[in-house]
């Protein structure tokens, strides 16, 4: 509770953070969590034409394209495709959740409310 120009605030939640009773208290709701996961599966690729396979093709074109430019411009870096597949796939994942957890925030009129970490959950790339 604080007081900030005579207005009282008041929350549930505790003023520190507890770790291991958030962990636990969504391990004990893994079935809600799955459950919302498979149902954002779902919706994501229903109107695809290549479905969950384009997940898999979008890091290998860019691994691909990437490669390529860095072969035609002579460029002798060691291992370059691991590295590169490596960062693609950790900013895929940023990228996929930062956008994910945005949009679930903007619409929080829609019930079920999903869950950020539904959204964060790691998925396949757009």
């Amino acid at each position: 509770m604080s007081d900030v120009a005579g207005t009282v605030v008041r929350t549930s939640e505790p003023a520190k953070l507890r770790v291991r009773r958030r962990v636990r208290e969504v391990y004990e709701r893994r079935e809600v969590l799955l459950n919302l996961v498979r149902k954002e599966l779902k919706v994501k690729y229903t109107a695809s034409v290549l479905g969950a396979v384009w997940s898999l093709l979008n890091p290998i074109v860019f691994l691909a394209v990437f490669t390529f430019v860095v072969k035609v411009t002579h460029n002798s870096f060691p291992h370059f495709p691991i590295y590169l597949l490596s960062g693609l796939l950790a900013w895929n994942l940023f990228s996929v959740s930062l956008a994910g957890n945005t949009a679930s925030v903007v619409k929080l009129s829609v019930w079920p409310p999903r869950w950020p970490v539904t959204v964060m959950t790691p998925r396949p790339v757009p």
